[in-house]
């Protein structure tokens, strides 16, 4: 018995059971409340984080947008200004071999070295050097111009045959002109002097080079043409 009381004592004594007040009620109902104040708090504070990134991203969008439609139409008027500035050289590349012809016809010599002038000058303009292949490109676009052909593909050289000018003619075959270019007719410089009837043209070509071999669409050479008797 004694044992049995002992065992009792070691017990430990249990808690007293608190009881539920109204004042337990109010502050369970504050932190209920608390929380879900803090929880809407936090929602629209994510909310609004997301309207505001969404705000970003659209502005972004909307600049993006506007600079490449800005770069598009930056580079949409650099191609118009390139192809402009190509028509004009065109243009004037026209009219810069209309001159050369008609120049080549009357033997204007002083309006051809202009012209060539001007070619030089183009060269300049573009930056075109005077080491090897510099001074190579701007013997090409030199004979370029002197080798030019009308619709009828008749060069200068051929014009200043057929007007009779023997000192274009010189001055022609001395940058470069082609003495058998074949114009109008498969007609050569040469056959279109000697059938004008130009007696010093058709000995500077002669001794220039030309060769009175060749025949035109007529099956005639040079030598053939009747108007003239001195190949």
């Amino acid at each position: 018995a004694a044992a049995k009381g002992k065992g009792k004592k070691d017990e430990p004594p249990k808690a007293p059971v608190k009881k539920w007040t109204k004042q337990d009620e109010m502050a369970q109902k504050i932190q209920r409340l608390v929380r879900q104040f803090l929880a809407r708090r936090a929602l629209e504070r994510k909310k609004k984080e997301k309207e505001e990134y969404e705000e970003l991203m659209d502005r972004l969008e909307k600049e993006a947008f506007v600079k490449l439609v800005k770069m598009e139409q930056e580079q949409a008027e650099k191609e118009r200004q390139k192809e402009e500035a190509e028509r004009k050289l065109q243009r004037e590349l026209v009219k810069r071999r209309k001159r050369m012809l008609e120049a080549a016809f009357d033997g204007d010599n002083d309006e051809i070295l202009i012209i060539l002038q001007e070619v030089k000058a183009l060269d300049d303009e573009k930056g075109i050097g005077n080491d090897i292949i510099g001074r190579a490109r701007r013997a090409k676009n030199i004979l370029s111009m002197v080798d030019c052909e009308d619709a009828n593909g008749n060069t200068p050289l051929s014009e200043a045959a057929s007007g009779g000018n023997a000192d274009t003619v010189k001055l022609l075959v001395d940058n470069g002109a082609d003495l058998n270019s074949r114009g109008q007719f498969d007609r050569t410089p040469l056959y279109r002097a000697a059938f004008a009837g130009h007696l010093e043209a058709v000995q500077m070509l002669l001794q220039s080079g030309a060769d009175p071999r060749l025949y035109a669409n007529d099956g005639q050479t040079p030598a053939q043409v009747r108007h003239v008797h001195v190949i």
